[in-house]
């Protein structure tokens, strides 16, 4: 079963990784070790088939006798570490050295050291019907270990039988047969290689008479493979090792950090909403913490937020309604028709108040969660600003307000959506004359400012007290010296909903005569 947690699963990853990278390298190198002493093996064949089957030539050609060749074959088949036999050229087997390793049991070899070279001295006894005596010089270049040397064999096999002893005297030179002096004493009974090979023996006039084949020799490299092997598979178990204990401290590095998260985040979903992560880092998990506060943060607020507007909504819309039920009820409980008349006007009257809370919180909720239905287009702020002046021109002159506007002649582009951005426009005309004494004076300010569309709208009215100043763009909020008038203290925080929007911005400040409020909206550039 595969475990689920990271902690577990980090290790076993670093452990299959280790395991599957040794195992390849382990593979590989053998492989290529075991085709390179391969090689060896074959060139060694090959290097004394040719000097044996040199050798032999003589032999072959005039016929010598079995006994003959076959004591010749055994004395090479000794000097060369391998099985030889002799073939004619129909394939018929002529002599076979047999067992290199037993021919090391039944022959001794000494040697001794002469000027210029190695002498060597080989006696072999074998049953009691052929008895060989033969010795050998290998001559060799400056030291023994240049391997270059000729065999000088020079035999004399003496044949008994029957109380009469013959004796042939046999010579013949075998260039470079053997292993170099200095091979170690167990290569003759060590492992033996499975490869053989064949080498066509020539007589004097150049013609095939015949084929040598060696097999059997010394299997090199195997001592070299095995501690190989053993090594591999030592270093894959400690590289194993390190992996997982690698895998087991990441894993608590990264596990550590995002269980403290999921405990953070835990307690935030049962309600705590103050709770924040310590985690501090500079990696992608200190990004994720960070991420989290900031969005702890974001969410605090905006809860914290709705919860204070549910509860002055719920203030709000509490005044106009027990007013409402209780001008219903005195009115359905007055004799008289006057009396009557007028609380059903000062019930229409808080209706009417109920209403535009409602169309406002509407409008505010539709604006700030961008489903109010506008669609952006190029819009011409300086058109927009002298097609609703008219109007306002009208309301001014009726308060007994001087209004006055400045736009420029050349367009204004921005882009928005124009019936949010009219509504920018009138709410801040609507509360500059409201809050404007009769004779007082209201202006109103378009033009372009660098990459900005300024909107300026100042009066000379009653002001904003200081202390206003903060909480003036809130929900609900209404200045201490505009408790008088009419409003639900929604017109703003529409303004500033909108404005940022559009990705501008919007300001208010006290003047000396009044106030003023600065509307900035990004600026199409001109062509």
């Amino acid at each position: 079963m595969i475990p689920r947690s990271i902690r577990w699963r980090l290790p076993l990853s670093y452990m299959a990784i280790a395991m599957l990278a040794t195992a390849l390298l382990g593979v590989v190198l053998l492989l290529i070790l075991r085709a390179y002493y391969g090689g060896q093996e074959i060139s060694y064949l090959k290097s004394n088939a040719r000097s044996i089957s040199s050798s032999l030539g003589i032999l072959v050609e005039v016929g010598a006798g079995a006994d003959v060749l076959r004591a010749q074959v055994r004395t090479l088949g000794f000097l060369s570490q391998t099985r030889v036999r002799v073939l004619d050229r129909d394939g018929v087997e002529l002599a076979d050295s047999g067992d290199p390793r037993r021919l090391n049991e039944t022959v001794t070899i000494s040697f001794g050291l002469e000027v210029g070279g190695f002498s060597e001295t080989v006696t072999q006894t074998e049953g009691t019907s052929l008895e060989q005596q033969f010795s050998s010089k290998i001559e060799v270049g400056d030291s023994p270990e240049d391997g270059s040397g000729r065999v000088q064999v020079t035999q004399k096999v003496i044949v008994s039988g029957d109380g009469a002893e013959e004796e042939l005297g046999l010579g013949s030179l075998i260039p470079g047969v053997g292993p170099r002096l200095g091979l170690p004493e167990d290569i003759m009974s060590g492992p033996r290689s499975d490869r053989k090979v064949r080498e066509p023996i020539v007589g004097p006039l150049g013609n095939v008479i015949g084929e040598v084949e060696l097999s059997e020799s010394p299997a090199i490299g195997r001592d070299v493979l095995n501690s190989v092997a053993w090594g591999w598979a030592i270093s894959g178990a400690v590289a194993v090792t390190l992996a997982a204990g690698a895998g087991w401290l990441i894993s608590r590095r990264l596990s550590t950090p995002l269980l403290d998260l999921a405990d953070v985040t835990a307690l935030m979903a049962d309600g705590d909403l103050s709770v924040r992560s310590d985690l501090d880092r500079r990696d992608e998990l200190g990004r994720l913490a960070n991420s989290f506060n900031f969005m702890a943060s974001r969410l605090e607020e905006t809860v914290s937020t709705l919860r204070h507007f549910v509860a002055d909504a719920a203030h709000q819309l509490s005044t106009p309604l027990s007013a409402l039920r209780t001008n219903i009820e005195l009115a359905a409980s007055e004799p008289d028709d006057a009396t009557r008349r007028k609380l059903i006007e000062r019930a229409a009257v808080e209706v009417s108040r109920l209403d535009s809370l409602s169309s406002g919180l509407l409008d505010l909720s539709r604006i700030e969660s961008g489903a109010s239905g506008g669609h952006t287009s190029m819009v011409d702020l300086g058109g927009l600003a002298r097609g609703i002046s008219e109007r306002y021109a009208s309301q001014a002159e009726q308060a007994g307000v001087s209004f006055s506007l400045a736009v420029g002649s050349s367009p204004l582009p921005v882009r928005g959506d124009g019936g949010q951005l009219r509504m920018v426009l009138e709410n801040l005309l609507d509360n500059a004359i409201k809050f404007t004494p009769e004779g007082g004076e209201v202006s109103f300010d378009v033009e372009r400012s660098g990459e900005w569309a300024d909107v300026t709208v100042a009066d000379s009215g009653i002001g904003i007290p200081e202390e206003d100043l903060p909480r003036l763009f809130d929900r609900f909020h209404r200045g201490r010296n505009a408790s008088s008038y009419s409003g639900n203290g929604l017109g703003l925080a529409i303004v500033k909903a909108i404005v940022e929007g559009h990705g501008g911005s919007v300001e208010a400040e006290r003047t000396a005569r009044g106030s003023r409020f600065v509307v900035r909206l990004p600026a199409v550039p001109p062509l």
